[in-house]
């Protein structure tokens, strides 16, 4: 729009006396288009130099046997969304809208980002390499991974680091979870929003047996919709032994437990969320890679703002300490657990991408969300390629070296 208004001034045959006016308005014009354009990129994941082009199939699934427990209707069934990621034989060039539907879910977004209406324009523009509906393999098996966004997020969270990962050779689910996210399309078009069943400030005691029901909802999701792919033309291309879960945040604990509850399962990612719902007995049946970011530390008068105490506000950080030791320690050979310092939440997903000043809009953490983010990209694929294809396991070692000289990572032991 502002490269728009400079052209139609520089084309306009402007007198050989300019006012100071217009002077001034010219250079308040030129310094505002070079500041959005570079606070503001605009993001397009390309998929540059990876062995697959990529293709991306849309599905809407409704489980009749199961009622919906996040509504009070009771004739109300679990719907998903889903989204996949495929490797594909066509070459193209075309790209995905990295927000599909912006318009019915615009309200979402600007409720998120708290951006007024015409800025939010710019997130039409994002997009991902890939062909909707293209075509498939025809005896090529590729090993099979779901995703689970975070709370009240949603599936469009990672859909960059999605896209790549099935770029290397995997076929990736990501599931929207209904009245979990903060928008989903239903069947009938309705668009609901997320239902609460736990509020800040609350014992951490409901909070985690909340979380728990979801987790274990969310696990219920991944086993419906693994049956429901043997049903569809996807499946020829599908490897159903060698499968792996991932998830940010409550996606991240789905993944988590889905490691000691389901079957088949060769490789868990949890990307900071809270282990729960395990109980002592239980043993992981997968190697498990859990990064974390660094604790928070809040001041007295953020906390005091809030209403709660201190004790509230650091319960969470010692259970997740905790429980990340106690998974660790049962965990097969090859599993890891690792902070990464200077890092905030939502660096494990796409939003401080937005900006590369996502650090001073408090978006991400003091850290380089662009180095950050394609390094964790390294550390998730070679992670699956040594436990879903059995590469050479000093791959994963050696970024992970990397990763302690550049990022002064923490590696459990």
């Amino acid at each position: 729009m502002f490269s728009l208004i400079l052209i139609y001034l520089y084309r306009r045959k402007i007198k050989k006396t300019i006012s100071v006016v217009q002077n001034t308005i010219l250079f308040f014009l030129v310094s505002l288009s070079v500041f959005l354009s570079f606070s503001l990129p605009v993001l397009q994941f390309k998929n540059l130099n990876n062995k697959y082009p990529v293709g991306i199939k849309s599905y809407k699934l409704i489980d009749k046997k199961r009622a919906e427990i996040l509504t009070e209707k009771p004739d109300d069934f679990r719907e998903l969304s889903i989204r996949v990621y495929y490797p594909t034989p066509l070459k193209h060039k075309e790209t995905y809208p990295y927000i599909p539907n912006f318009e019915v879910i615009r309200h979402t977004y600007q409720k998120k980002l708290g951006w007024p209406s015409f800025l939010l324009d710019y997130l039409k523009l994002f997009t991902i390499d890939a062909k909707e509906n293209a075509p498939q393999f025809e005896n090529d098996l590729f090993p099979l991974i779901f995703y689970s966004h975070g709370l009240t997020n949603n599936y469009n969270e990672a859909s960059g680091r999605l896209m790549n990962i099935a770029s290397k050779g995997y076929v990736v689910v990501a599931i929207n979870h209904s009245y979990s996210s903060d928008f989903a399309i239903l069947s009938n078009k309705e668009v609901v929003g997320y239902m609460a069943l736990s509020q800040l400030g609350d014992p951490i005691e409901k909070i985690d047996s909340v979380k728990t029901i979801i987790a274990n909802q969310w696990l219920n999701d991944v086993s419906f919709v693994k049956d429901n792919l043997t049903d569809k033309q996807l499946s020829k291309n599908i490897d159903f032994e060698n499968i792996g879960l991932m998830g940010f945040s409550a996606g991240g604990t789905m993944a988590t437990l889905g490691s000691h509850k389901l079957d088949n399962i060769k490789a868990s990612i949890n990307l900071d969320g809270t282990p729960r719902g395990i109980l002592e007995t239980d043993m992981p049946k997968s190697p498990i890679l859990a990064i974390f970011s660094e604790p928070l530390n809040f001041t007295d008068a953020q906390i005091n703002a809030w209403g709660i105490t201190r004790e509230t506000v650091e319960a969470p950080k010692k259970l997740i300490q905790k429980r990340s030791m106690e998974v660790l320690n049962s965990a097969p050979e090859a599993s890891y657990v690792i902070t990464f310092p200077k890092t905030k939440h939502s660096n494990f997903i796409e939003y401080p991408l937005i900006s590369p000043l996502s650090k001073y809009l408090d978006i991400g953490g003091n850290i380089d969300s662009k180095k950050s983010y394609e390094y964790l990209n390294n550390i998730i694929v070679a992670f699956l390629d040594e436990n879903l294809k059995k590469s050479e396991e000093e791959h994963l070692k050696k970024i992970l070296k990397t990763g302690v000289e550049e990022f002064n990572l923490i590696i459990q032991e």
